[in-house]
């Protein structure tokens, strides 16, 4: 095989690894799934509320946080986690007698920080003579650890509204997100730049070596100015 087609073949194989590569380069810990489900009915008091995320999320800022349906912000009184991924939430008393909304903070591994909401209803009223003042628990923005098990103290925050307490369209943790994601597509593109500058010098200029390194000196340039803005 001539040098040129061999250099043309080599920058073919590394242009399509890295359009292979763009998609986990873009990706980044998300929100998967609850238990209770978003919008789901539920006729059992609940004490357990867990959330699942599409890779290792860490708790950060306020963590995780319920909306109770007397309308007090509570806190979960133990936050523990085996694999980072899946977090369960334990309640004392447990969760009963109308809409609870749930609130999550958390960080992936590239360290942005993204938050989300969602709701349910428990229709088995609050068993009787209990107050519905929820217990806080040890920090849920941090990593679960014995604390955890410490108990609950009173609810920090009454008389907040369901569609209140769930907005997060306005929420800065959600700008980090976007821009992060935006960084991420504009390093992918000025790797592709470069390796396009390469594959044209082997297939067009024919391997002249002048010629190439000129080209390679512009690749490096234009895909360095890119990804610094990444």
């Amino acid at each position: 095989m001539r040098p040129s087609l061999r250099i043309l073949a080599t920058l073919l194989l590394a242009a399509t690894t890295v359009i292979l590569a763009a998609g986990p380069v873009a990706a980044h810990t998300g929100f998967d799934s609850s238990d209770p489900e978003d919008g789901s009915t539920v006729d059992q008091p609940i004490d357990v509320i867990t959330l699942v995320f599409t890779g290792e999320a860490e708790p950060t800022g306020d963590g995780f946080r319920i909306l109770d349906p007397t309308g007090a912000v509570r806190r979960p009184t133990h936050v523990t986690s085996t694999d980072g991924s899946t977090w369960t939430l334990r309640f004392d008393p447990a969760l009963a007698g109308g809409t609870v909304g749930v609130r999550w903070t958390v960080k992936g591994p590239d360290t942005h920080p993204m938050d989300g909401s969602f709701s349910f209803t428990v229709t088995a009223p609050s068993p009787a003579g209990e107050e519905q003042e929820g217990k806080v628990g040890a920090d849920s923005g941090a990593a679960p650890s014995a604390a955890d098990d410490a108990p609950g103290g009173s609810a920090t925050q009454t008389g907040v509204g369901l569609d209140t307490f769930l907005a997060t369209d306005d929420s800065p943790t959600v700008a980090a997100q976007r821009v992060g994601a935006a960084a991420r597509v504009v390093t992918v593109i000025g790797t592709l730049i470069g390796v396009g500058a390469l594959i044209f010098a082997a297939a067009v200029l024919r391997g002249h070596h002048r010629d190439v390194s000129h080209v390679a000196g512009a690749r490096h340039q234009w895909s360095g100015g890119l990804t610094s803005v990444a």
